[in-house]
Order: structure tokens, then sequence, then C-alpha cells
């Protein structure tokens, strides 16, 4: 079940992390449909965002805190043995590892975004745990410090290639007889441009983020502005999985509906984040 998100239809709480919707609508429902571009004749009157579609997936979908205080009896979902995909460390600029010790029964303190189902990433840090204490090592350099926003690549040397594995995964981990844990993480690429779309579609899809303060870009439509600018130009300005996280000087930490519908407007300069893409090499069991 996803949710519509358009002025007509639905509130925004003050939390960016909350939306209230009036009006539920299936997944089939929201099939791409290319509605009338800024200033058509069909378009008068009307909220320029609607011809931006964006879903929202149920909140039980976008984060994860992982690292149990107390140790439980494994389920079986939790024991399913998971293909092992190992990767190349030196083919990703920027990876950082950093080891945790369970055997104090701390808390790891990380909540996790889901909404991309192959890349998942730090929504939250927590103000107590492992990662806290991580962060505040003394004489810890700044691009070793895990932040909102990081994508988790791996754990003990195994790509995450869904978000959804991540909690298996790392209860896998914590039950070894190694009560050492190390994860791999990648801070994301930044970048903005500005488009002038000229009157026609942007000919974006996307999901908003409830565990982050993101839109996450899901589609690029061939026959939109979008398109068109990244074949024009040779280079890619947006593509699927990137994270939009700032609208013309607007962001969704202060107003998330804003930022949204910012996306409409003819002239748009968008800030992004954008994600490696995990390539294994081999698999083992």
């Amino acid at each position: 079940m996803f949710f519509d998100l358009c002025p007509a239809c639905c509130t925004y709480s003050e939390d960016p992390g909350n939306t209230t919707v009036q009006r539920v609508v299936t997944e089939s429902s929201l099939a791409p449909v290319l509605l009338p571009g800024p200033g058509s004749p069909s378009s008068a009157g009307k909220d320029e965002y609607k011809d931006l579609q964006v879903v929202c997936p149920a909140p039980a979908l976008d984060s994860r805190d992982l690292g149990p205080a107390e140790p439980t009896a494994p389920s079986s979902e939790a024991t399913a043995v998971l293909p092992r995909f190992q990767f190349d460390q030196a083919e990703i600029l920027g990876l950082f590892n950093v080891s945790f010790d369970f055997r104090e029964g701390q808390l790891l303190g990380l909540e996790f975004d889901m909404v991309d189902s192959d890349v998942c990433i730090v929504s939250v840090v927590r103000a107590s745990g492992l990662v806290e204490a991580h962060n505040n090592k003394e004489g810890l350099p700044a691009h070793q410090q895990i932040r909102p926003f990081d994508q988790v690549i791996a754990v003990n040397g195994t790509l995450v290639l869904k978000s959804q594995d991540l909690p298996k995964q790392l209860q896998m981990a914590q039950s070894s007889t190694d009560s050492s844990v190390t994860l791999s993480f990648k801070h994301p690429e930044k970048s903005e441009f500005t488009i002038d779309r000229q009157g026609s579609l942007l000919g974006i899809g996307l999901a908003a983020s409830r565990a982050t303060p993101s839109i996450l870009v899901k589609k690029i439509e061939a026959d939109g502005a979008m398109s068109r600018m990244n074949k024009a130009d040779g280079r890619t300005y947006l593509m699927p999985h990137d994270r939009i996280i700032e609208v013309n000087g607007k962001n969704s930490t202060s107003d998330r509906s804003a930022m949204a519908r910012s996306l409409a407007e003819n002239v748009v300069k968008i800030t992004i984040c954008r994600y490696y893409l995990p390539q294994p090499r081999s698999c083992s069991t």
C-alpha cells in the first residue's frame, strides 16, 4: 500500500518524518501518468505540484534500530542463510570500516532508512550507543564519523545488496563467536544543478522518505525535461537511487511539503545525494 502525496488530499505535520494522509490508494493505481505541465491550457488554475508522482511507503519499512542490548532467541527468519556477496573494497572510493564490540550488550545506536531496497542509509545516530561513542573518539577525522545519509555498504566484508537484508546480516554477525562486528560505510556524493523545464514536465518518479528528510528518485521518464537535460549535456545530473535533499533553497527539515512543491516550478535548483550501487564479485553460503 502506498500513499499518494499531493496538496489536494494530504496534510503535513510539523515533524518532517511524519505525514498525515487523508486518502489511501493502492500501488496498482499509481501507474506513471504524464499530466499537463505548468502553463499548459489544461493545467490552468490547478496546483502545479500535481504533475509529480510522489509516493510514500508505509512507515514500518523506513527505519530499523539494530543492535539489541540483550541477546534474544533467533527466529527462523533471522537465522536463514543468506548468500555472502564479496567485493573489492579498494574499488569503492571513500569507503571506511568501523568495528563495534557488542560484549558490553550496548545498543548500536543507529536507525536506518530502507525506502530504497537497493541502498540502505543511516537515518539517525542516537545520542547514546556504540556509534556515538565511536564518533566522539578523540582525534577521529571527520571523514570517519558516521552521519545521517551515510550508506551502509557491508557487514563483516559481505555486501548489503538489499536493505531488508541488513537486520538479518547484523543479527547473524552478532550471533557468531566473535563479538566484534565490522560495518563498512560510505558518505554520499553531494551535488547541485539547476534545470529550466520550459513549461514541460520534469519527468521524474519519486518516493518520499519518512525516515530521512529526503525524496528518493525512483524513475526518470524518457520524455521529460530531466531526461532531455541529461542527454543534452552528456552528464547524469539526476538518476534513480539519488536522494533529493534541497529544492530552491527549501529542505524537508524545515518544510517538507514546500520542498516537494518547489519541484513543480519552472526553474528548479536541486541538491542531491548520490550513492554507490553494490556490484558483487562472488557468492558463497
